[in-house]
């Protein structure tokens, strides 16, 4: 059994033991049988759990790479032969990347970073190691013994040689007497052992391991002469340094006039670490790092720039690039938002902002950020790359191919440009320039695995070539092997090549570092369904079903296999145009996929996140969700029963019994405040004006209050927001007159209050106050700067979001005034809150791990708990709208609780 069938043999294990056909007791078994030994006597075997290879030195279990045995003829349990490889000057066991020019049909290389490989290290003959806890070698372990030089091969056997002459025959055996008392001496020499002196375990850097000793160089005359002279400058110049000691109030500049003085050197000061290390030379080691996909060992780098420049921009800014290109795009975004908190002015900080919320799905906040960028530096071309990704996800290709052409102007030699501009190209169907430009970026990051991963999803989703699609992501798995998605891609191009053996093993890896992968289990099902084995295929397709209940390919397996009736799986969803990057988390679940297209790969469907019952406050939570077009939803508070209440709609307000409820229609034909039985039926247009927006119900019902630019004429840009209250029943024939002028985001409360943002216009800086429904007695509530104020129940409390600690986190305040209190500090965007029906919790909205989520607290600010996942953005703009235009950001929309 060679070394890659031991490994299919492991990943086949695995995956029985995942769909529970075999136990783990037989698992580990079968595991014992694929150990083998080496020719030098070390044992190796699989990690139970990690999939890599280790060898026992006698005391532990350290990872390493395995000899490669040449020839496919070993058993499990034999020693492999590589004698012919220890005859050369370098170790056998090179941690050595392997190379794709002719891969194998199953894809041998162990699932672990290259860069953290340790080479195996020569030991004499050991018996059989001790099996380690539960059929896994431990973590691994740097070994700390010495290296031994490995040991020549024996010499080949010789002929017979003829007798020599006597005068020959003498010469030899003097010789051969030498040579005895040469080996003697050297003999008594080894029985003298010196004292054992243990050194402390050092992590040393592979390029200054010992090699070879170096040979001693003999100089010549001539450079002995040459080095004298050179110590002789050496005295000089340290005299010359130390004129001002030797000579008491006689200045070094008197002694060469005054140039010297006058041409000072101002030298930038870099925060210095401990070692003689400074910050920028953590970074550029990071940088290195990062540029060949050895991103843990990178983002280690900026972890220790960090604690030395905690208060450096630059720092965070390299730092969120690494998180964002391993998949932890939640990480991404807090670090980048610090790193713009820390340098507000920083180009740089605002472009990895840009794409960590373009890789997260936000594509509004990501196309705030990549102007912001462009402004701050005109010049960077990464800024543009990166706002044109945004404007592509938003579905402005022209605006898109704008910024593609600047950035390529700037800088023909950034990857990033070439990037943004294959995937122009690729969805504006001009398939050949797209592909060339993935081509350059390749030339330009060669070692940047996220650039051979998308080429691969071109070629499969978006070229249907799945044959160059293959080669593409095995280099992905190569530079990045920690990258999950690279695998179930990889598998599927296998499948659509019709070769199921190969993607059979490349879904059992994906397993192996996520056992809840839907989408592997849906291959593995789908891969032995090709092979004609149903029975094998089955239990795939059930786990798959079992984790991602929407699966519906899962279930046209299984219906196909036999296992369910004809027509009972759901129908498969029609290929659909998906986001560039959908929402990504932390490794190993993380994803960073194309820009949008279609694609005949299955759109993920989110689970909502759930809390244990009785935790939550009664009644039903209603939001609207952006996805290109405005929905409004209500849910339980746990998640469950999700109901569409109705399409082109956002911010919602329900009325005190629940049944009715107001929202900001987005339909063409009558834009504005609408109201509808919050079972969807009876919509009725009741405002006058399509600015008119967020509305809010009086105590009564009669009546509600609301915001809006109408009645000023002009630039809608130069309108200042008014709050302005009319009835509920039907539409006014003229503008109802101003209840407050200069006022925002208005609610009215149990006790007939009006509490209000108290300013004009979106970019104010303003506090809330208090007005009485007939707008008298107005009263300042808070000065920070504050919006999207909520009534507790009763009346006496006010909660709100405010940015006042840089980004926006909930507070709460009494109705009577007072200082406000804190009730979230998160680096996400806390927002839009409001009260459970009895006043027992708050429930608010967040982007905290780059997903816009529902979220609840206690009024006290305690027993904070996850919701629910909104499945989309909380707010974008509208095609064809001025960006003036009222409801298009997440600072503009409401939540309900009712």
């Amino acid at each position: 059994m060679t070394l890659a069938q031991m490994q299919a043999r492991f990943f086949e294990l695995k995956g029985k033991l995942a769909v529970g056909q075999i136990s783990e007791q037989d698992f580990k078994h079968e595991l014992e049988k694929l150990r083998f030994q080496d020719s030098h006597g070390r044992w190796w075997m699989i990690g139970a759990q990690s999939g890599r290879w280790y060898y026992y030195d006698g005391a532990r279990w350290l990872l390493g790479d395995p000899p490669d045995p040449g020839a496919p003829g070993l058993q499990a349990g034999a020693a492999i032969s590589d004698q012919a490889a220890s005859s050369q000057a370098t170790p056998a066991y090179s941690s050595a990347q392997p190379t794709l020019s002719n891969p194998t049909p199953y894809n041998s290389q162990t699932i672990s970073a290259p860069y953290s490989y340790v080479p195996a290290q020569q030991s004499p003959q050991q018996p059989a190691p001790p099996t380690p806890k539960n059929g896994a070698p431990a973590n691994y372990i740097a070994p700390a013994a010495q290296p031994v030089r490995p040991t020549a091969p024996p010499p080949p056997p010789t002929a017979p040689r003829p007798p020599l002459p006597p005068a020959a025959a003498q010469a030899a055996n003097q010789a051969q007497n030498k040579q005895t008392f040469s080996n003697t001496l050297r003999q008594d020499l080894n029985k003298v052992h010196l004292p054992h002196v243990e050194m402390p375990n050092l992590h040393i850097p592979p390029q200054l391991l010992p090699h070879a000793p170096t040979q001693i160089r003999k100089y010549q005359p001539p450079f002995i002469l040459l080095g004298a002279v050179v110590v002789g400058l050496l005295l000089v110049a340290l005299l010359w340094l130390a004129v001002d000691n030797l000579v008491p109030g006689k200045p070094i500049t008197s002694f060469f006039g005054g140039q010297t003085a006058t041409r000072p050197t101002v030298v930038r000061q870099t925060p210095s670490v401990q070692g003689g290390q400074n910050v920028e030379n953590l970074l550029r080691v990071g940088d290195e790092l990062a540029a060949k996909s050895q991103f843990e060992p990178a983002i280690a780098q900026y972890q220790a720039a960090a604690k030395y420049a905690p208060n450096e921009a630059d720092v965070y800014t390299h730092w969120a690039r690494a998180l964002a290109l391993t998949g932890r795009i939640g990480e991404a975004i807090t670090t980048a938002q610090k790193a713009t908190r820390l340098d507000p002015t920083s180009s740089s900080a605002m472009t990895e902002l840009t794409r960590a919320l373009a890789w997260a799905g936000q594509t509004e906040p990501a196309i705030s950020a990549g102007q912001k960028a462009v402004s701050l530096d005109k010049e960077n071309a990464t800024a543009h790359a990166f706002l044109a990704e945004a404007y592509l996800r938003a579905g402005r290709p022209a605006d898109a191919q704008q910024e593609v052409d600047t950035a390529l102007e700037l800088d023909d030699t950034n990857p990033e440009t070439h990037r943004a501009a294959g995937w122009v190209a690729i969805l504006s169907k001009r398939n050949d320039d797209g592909v060339g430009e993935w081509n350059r970026t390749i030339e330009l990051a060669p070692d940047s695995f996220l650039y051979h991963y998308e080429l691969g999803l071109v070629y499969a989703n978006y070229l249907n070539d799945p044959e160059m699609a293959i080669p593409a992501f095995q280099r992905a798995i190569q530079l990045y092997p920690p990258y999950i998605p690279s695998y179930t891609a990889l598998g599927r191009a296998y499948l659509a090549a019709n070769q199921p053996g190969p993607a059979i093993l490349q879904f059992q890896k994906a397993l192996t570092l996520d056992p809840n992968s839907s989408d592997a289990f849906l291959g593995l099902g789908q891969a032995f369904q090709l092979q004609q084995k149903c029975p094998q295929a089955i239990p795939y397709f059930q786990k798959a079903l079992e984790l991602n209940q929407q699966l519906a390919a899962a279930s046209k397996g299984l219906e196909d296999c036999g296992a369910i009736a004809k027509g009972s799986a759901q129908p498969q969803p029609a290929p659909t145009e998906v986001n560039i990057a959908p929402i990504a988390t932390a490794i190993p679940k993380g994803t960073v996929a194309p820009i949008a297209g279609n694609t005949n790969s299955t759109s993920p469907t989110t689970t909502p996140a759930t809390v244990a019952v009785g935790t939550t406050g009664p009644g039903r939570i209603y939001f609207p969700v952006y996805d290109g077009q405005y929905r409004i939803y209500s849910a339980n508070p746990d998640g469950s029963d999700r109901q569409l209440v109705t399409e082109l709609a956002s911010s919602p307000s329900v009325n005190n019994d629940g049944s009715q409820m107001l929202f900001y229609s987005w339909d063409g034909n009558g834009r504005g405040v609408h109201r509808i039985e919050t079972n969807g039926a009876d919509d009725t247009h009741i405002s006058l004006r399509a600015e008119d927006t967020l509305p809010s119900w009086s105590p009564d019902g009669a009546k509600y209050v609301y915001a809006t630019r109408a009645g000023q004429g002009g630039d809608i840009n130069k309108r200042a927001f008014t709050v302005r209250v009319a009835s509920t029943g039907g539409r006014p024939r003229q503008d109802p007159a101003p209840l407050v002028e200069q006022a925002q985001y208005p609610s009215w409360g149990p006790t007939n209050r009006i509490v209000f943002r108290d300013c004009g216009f979106p970019s104010d800086t303003c506090g809330l106050a208090i007005v009485s429904a007939d707008g008298g007695g107005k009263k300042t509530l808070v000065n920070l700067n504050a919006t999207a104020p909520a009534w507790s129940p009763d009346g006496t409390r006010i909660v709100f979001m405010s940015n006042a600690r840089g980004n926006w986190d909930l507070y709460a305040v009494s109705a009577d005034g007072g200082s406000p209190e804190l009730l979230t500090d998160d680096l996400g965007n806390d927002g839009l809150p409001t009260f459970s029906p009895d006043g027992s919790k708050i429930a608010f909205v967040s982007n905290r791990n780059g997903v816009w989520s529902v979220y609840q607290i206690d009024p006290d600010g305690e027993n904070e708990v996850k919701l629910f996942d909104l499945e989309g953005d909380i707010a974008g703009t509208i095609p064809g709208n001025s960006p003036a235009q009222p409801g298009q950001t997440w600072l503009e929309q409401r939540i309900s609780w009712r």
